[in-house]
C-alpha cells in the first residue's frame, strides 16, 4: 500500500497540484495518494486540446486514465473523487462528462464535448456491466479514446460524426475484489488496464469530523488561470542529463515488466508513457510550459513524474498478486478467503457467502484438500493449541467414543439400513457436518480406505470376547460382524480429547477414532 510519506516525497515543491493535495487532505481522511491522482486528472482538463509531448513516432497527449483502488467503505475513494469533481464544476463545468450508458452514448458525448473527464465513483460497477451485453464494447472503445484516436463514423456526405482530436480523461475508484472478479486476463495483457495509472492505498489518518479548509475557489481559479495562459510548443526531453535520466528509468521499467507476472507486465510496460504525460502536466503546473515559447521537460519535472509513476508501479505489483488468470482461480480464491485461519468454517457458510453453487464449492474444496491447503475436520471434534491464558469454551474435542480403531457404528437399524443402501450404490455415508480450516494446529483427518461398518445389537455379551474379529462395541461389549467396507475420513483426535463412557452424551451420527484414542487390544478396550 502507498504511504503518505511516499506522497510527500513525490509531490513537487510548489504549484497547483501540491496546493490541491494539501487542501483535499483537510477535507477528508482519504489517502493522499488518491488526491495526487485526482489532482492530475483535473490538470489534464486545464491543458489545451492540442497540448502534447513529442516522443518517437507520435506525440504523447496529456489526457490520463486514473484508478483509485482501496477497500470498500473504508478507503474513501468516493470522497476523493467527489472533491475533485466539485473543484472542476466550480470553474470549468463544461469539461465534466456524463457517465455513458452505452458505447453509442460515449461517442455522442465526445462529439458534443471533445475534451471532458468521466468520473466513475464505482468503477467496479462499470466493469461488471462491461462483461456482457450492449456494454461489452466499452473497454475497447475507451482504449481508443485514451489513445486520442478519431472517434465516430461518417453519418452522411453532408454531416460527419467523426471527432478528429478527442481528449478524454477518466477518474474512477474500485475495490480490489471487483478488479479480480470482473476483469479478464486480456483486460491487463490486451491494453485496457495498461493505460491506467493505479493508486492502491489505505487510510493512515482518521477524522471523526474533517477539519475542512477554505480554498476551493482559489483552486478553481488557479486551474482556470493555467487553462487560459498562452502555452509554447514542447521540444521533448532536454538533451543531456534529462535524457540520460530517461534512458535509465526506461530500462529499469522494461526490466521490471519482463520479470513481472503476465497479468501486470502490460501495466508496467505502459508506465513510461504515463510518466511523459505527467511530466507534461507538471510542466503546466510549474510554469515551464506557460512562457509562449518553445520549452523542454526539465530534470526536476521528469524526476517528480517518475516518482509518481513509481507509486503506480508499486500498486500494480501489489494488485497483481491478487489477480487470478481464470474463472477457476477466481472462484478458488473466493472460497479460500472465506475459510477462517483459526476457527473451522462450516460448509454452509462458505456456500452462502461465496454466492457460488454448492456443487462448485464442493469441487473447489476437494481441490484445496488435495493440495493440502486446507484441512477438513468434524465441526464438534477438533483440537488446537491454546495461547497462554486462553480458555477453550468450546465442547471437548471428543465427548463420545463408541467404536474401536477404524470401526464405524451407526445409531440404529434404520440408519444402518440406509447407510448400507448407500454403500451398495457406491455412495458415501454422511459424516455429519464438516468444517474446513487453514489452521495447521487443527489436526487434519487422514484417509482410511478400510473403515468397517458394524451393525448395532442389543444383546448382552462379555466385553472381553471379541467374537473372532477384534471389533468391540463399547455400549454393550459384544462383538459385531463386519458387513461392509466404506472409504471415508478418519478424524485424528488431539491430545486434549477425552474418552468417556458411551452413555454419557448424545451420539453423533458417526464417530471415527484412531488407534491411539482408545485401546486397540484384541481382547477389548483399555479404558
Amino acid at each position: 500500500m502507498l504511504s503518505e510519506q511516499q506522497v510527500a516525497e513525490a509531490l513537487p515543491e510548489k504549484g497547483w497540484l501540491r496546493q490541491y493535495v494539501e487542501w483535499a487532505s483537510q477535507c477528508t481522511d482519504a489517502p493522499k495518494a488518491y488526491h495526487i491522482g485526482t489532482g492530475l486528472s483535473l490538470l489534464s482538463m486545464a491543458a489545451p486540446i492540442d497540448y502534447n509531448v513529442p516522443f518517437g513516432a507520435g506525440p504523447i497527449r496529456c489526457n490520463v486514465f486514473i484508478l483509485l483502488v482501496g477497500d470498500s467503505r473504508v478507503a474513501r475513494k468516493t470522497q476523493a473523487i467527489k472533491l475533485g469533481a466539485s473543484v472542476l464544476r466550480n470553474g470549468m463545468e463544461e469539461f465534466v462528462g456524463e457517465e455513458p450508458g452505452s458505447p453509442q452514448g460515449l461517442e455522442a458525448s465526445i462529439r458534443k464535448k471533445p475534451k471532458q473527464i468521466l468520473f466513475y465513483e464505482e468503477f467496479g460497477e462499470f466493469l461488471a456491466k462491461a462483461e456482457e451485453g450492449f456494454m461489452l464494447p466499452m473497454k475497447t472503445l475507451l482504449t481508443r479514446v485514451y489513445d486520442c484516436s478519431p472517434q465516430g463514423k461518417a453519418l452522411s456526405k453532408e454531416v460527419r460524426g467523426e471527432v478528429k482530436n478527442p481528449r478524454v480523461s477518466v477518474l474512477g475508484g474500485s475495490a480490489p475484489e471487483y478488479l479480480e472478479r470482473h476483469t479478464e486476463p486480456t483486460d491487463w495483457t490486451g491494453g485496457f488496464f495498461s493505460r491506467f495509472l493505479v493508486f492502491n492505498a489505505s487510510r493512515e489518518r482518521t477524522y471523526t469530523i474533517p477539519p475542512g479548509a477554505p480554498g476551493m475557489d482559489d483552486l478553481s481559479t488557479g486551474l482556470m488561470t493555467i487553462k487560459n495562459r498562452p502555452i509554447g510548443p514542447c521540444r521533448g526531453l532536454e538533451p543531456g542529463r534529462v535524457r540520460a535520466m530517461w534512458d535509465t528509468y526506461y530500462q529499469q521499467q522494461e526490466g521490471m515488466a519482463a520479470q513481472a507476472a503476465r497479468a501486470t507486465s502490460g501495466a508496467l510496460s505502459g508506465a513510461p508513457t504515463n510518466a511523459l504525460k505527467i511530466a507534461g502536466l507538471l510542466a503546466l503546473d510549474d510554469g515551464t510550459a506557460l512562457m509562449n515559447m518553445p520549452w523542454y521537460i526539465q530534470e526536476k519535472t521528469l524526476g517528480a513524474a517518475i516518482k509518481i509513476v513509481g507509486m503506480h508501479s508499486q500498486s500494480v505489483l501489489e494488485i497483481g498478486d491478487t489477480l487470478a488468470e481464470s474463472r477457476d482461480m477466481r472462484d478458488r480464491r473466493t472460497v479460500l478467503r472465506l475459510i477462517d485461519t483459526v476457527e473451522p468454517t462450516p460448509l454452509s457458510t462458505i456456500v452462502n457467502k461465496s454466492k457460488l453453487l454448492s456443487r462448485r464449492v464442493t469441487e473447489i474444496l476437494s481441490s484445496l484438500l488435495t493440495e493440502q491447503t486446507i484441512n477438513a475436520v468434524n465441526v464438534n471434534q477438533f483440537t488446537r493449541n491454546l495461547a497462554p491464558g486462553e480458555v477453550d469454551t468450546r465442547p471437548q474435542a471428543v465427548t463420545r467414543v463408541i467404536t474401536l480403531s477404524t470401526t464405524v457404528r451407526t445409531l440404529d437399524d434404520d440408519l444402518y439400513d440406509a447407510d448400507m443402501r448407500k454403500v451398495a450404490e457406491g455412495k458415501s455415508v454422511v459424516l455429519g457436518q464438516l468444517a474446513y480450516s487453514t489452521d495447521e494446529s487443527i489436526a487434519p483427518p487422514s484417509v482410511s480406505k478400510e473403515l468397517k461398518v458394524v451393525k448395532p445389537t442389543s444383546s448382552a455379551g462379555d466385553a472381553g470376547d471379541n467374537g473372532g474379529n477384534g471389533k468391540i462395541d463399547r455400549t454393550n461389549g459384544t462383538a459385531q460382524p463386519e458387513l461392509g467396507l466404506l472409504p471415508m475420513l478418519q478424524l485424528q483426535v488431539g491430545p486434549s480429547a477425552t474418552v468417556t463412557d458411551a452413555t454419557s452424551a448424545p451420539l453423533p451420527l458417526l464417530t471415527f477414532v484412531p488407534d491411539d484414542a482408545v485401546g486397540n487390544s484384541a481382547n477389548g478396550p483399555n479404558g
